[in-house]
């Protein structure tokens, strides 16, 4: 197959999860958000954040 052709598709402990919703849905509701998860997207923020306006110097 071509890329773009394919369909996204999660195998979790048995039940086969087809297309890109359904496993964001699917994953969302299966696996908690680490305790970390939010300091860490602050961090990648700021980081981001700084890149960006040292770029515009």
């Amino acid at each position: 197959m071509a890329a773009g052709e394919t369909i996204p598709v999660l195998v979790d402990h048995g039940a086969v999860i087809v297309g890109e919703r359904a496993i964001i849905e699917h994953l969302s509701t299966h696996n908690a958000e680490p305790s970390e998860a939010g300091r860490h997207r602050d961090k990648v923020s700021a980081a981001h954040r700084k890149r960006l306006e040292a770029a515009c110097r």
